[in-house]
């Protein structure tokens, strides 16, 4: 199962979710290796924000939307920037591959970290079932490893970098 290093995700809490999920490898993985396994453990995320004016703090600027990418963890938990839900309304985690989509709420958000935990507001039944949820690791990477970095194309291909 591929891992997220810990403490990357902190030291990239200033990227935006393009680079959704960092994950180690003991060296270059097959392209087709990392297209797999980034199509069975990363999600989008849509999200419907509205800010408040700060002008007149009673009332809120125009709804926007945007979307980025989440990284599958276990228990249906999915980790996103704090920054992609700031402010938001409604959040909708989608599958790539197929469209489907689900309603989500934030269950924990750390702002100084830039990260977030979304969680399905219903019962997931079998949205995830083809997924494949990525462990976090808690241990540093050594000098030299390989890590690929995951995206999305806008029409759902799944798109890597290695690092």
């Amino acid at each position: 199962t591929p891992v997220i290093p810990f403490f990357a995700i902190f030291e990239m809490k200033s990227f935006v979710l393009t680079l959704a999920a960092v994950v180690v490898t003991a060296g270059a993985l097959p392209a087709q290796t990392d297209k797999t396994t980034a199509e069975k453990s990363i999600v989008r995320v849509n999200v419907t924000s509205q800010a408040h004016n700060f002008m007149l703090p009673w009332q809120k600027r125009q709804p926007t939307s945007r979307d980025g990418l989440g990284a599958l963890l276990k228990d249906n938990r999915v980790l996103v920037t704090a920054e992609l839900i700031q402010d938001a309304n409604y959040l909708e985690i989608e599958l790539a591959s197929s469209g489907r989509k689900l309603t989500a709420q934030a269950e924990i958000v750390n702002y100084e970290a830039n990260l977030a935990i979304l969680k399905p507001q219903e019962d997931p039944g079998d949205f995830f079932e083809d997924m494949e949820p990525l462990e976090i690791d808690r241990t540093p990477p050594k000098r030299g490893e390989t890590f690929s970095v995951w995206q999305f194309e806008t029409n759902g291909s799944p798109v890597s970098s290695m690092m």
